[in-house]
């Protein structure tokens, strides 16, 4: 399930690299999520490819709130998303999805802005 509130997310390593990504037209990235991109290169929550999400790129290292009637104003490229590029603990997908001790260093793929699974359900994700 999506977020709906921030996260504290484990890391591995002693301090992610951090950069900025422009943000997507009205969305809002919680702290601790797992940011993506989309086709122009805009962050946007972590997601399935059909809600736009190209790539993981990291995890937010705060709250932004780029939705219509925000401060922000929800416009495409409103502020920057400060992103920490690293390894990171996400929630395990479940059932027959779901990543186990053998898996780990192979490539996962993103459910939600907090979820990976270890498919890419016939390439939805």
């Amino acid at each position: 399930m999506a977020l709906a509130l921030e996260r504290m997310t484990n890391f591995a390593g002693v301090t992610p690299a951090r950069g900025t990504i422009p943000i997507k037209a009205n969305v809002r990235i919680f702290k601790g999520a797992l940011v993506g991109i989309d086709s122009a290169g805009r962050a946007m929550p972590g997601g399935l490819i059909s809600a736009g999400c190209l790539a993981a790129v990291g995890k937010a290292s705060a709250t932004y709130d780029n939705r219509t009637g925000s401060e922000l104003g929800g416009a495409a490229g409103a502020c920057n998303v400060e992103v920490e590029y690293g390894v990171f603990q996400w929630a395990n997908s479940e059932g027959g999805d779901a990543i186990a001790a053998d898996d780990v260093g192979k490539v996962c793929y993103v459910v939600d802005d907090q979820t990976v699974a270890l498919t890419s359900d016939t390439d939805t994700r």
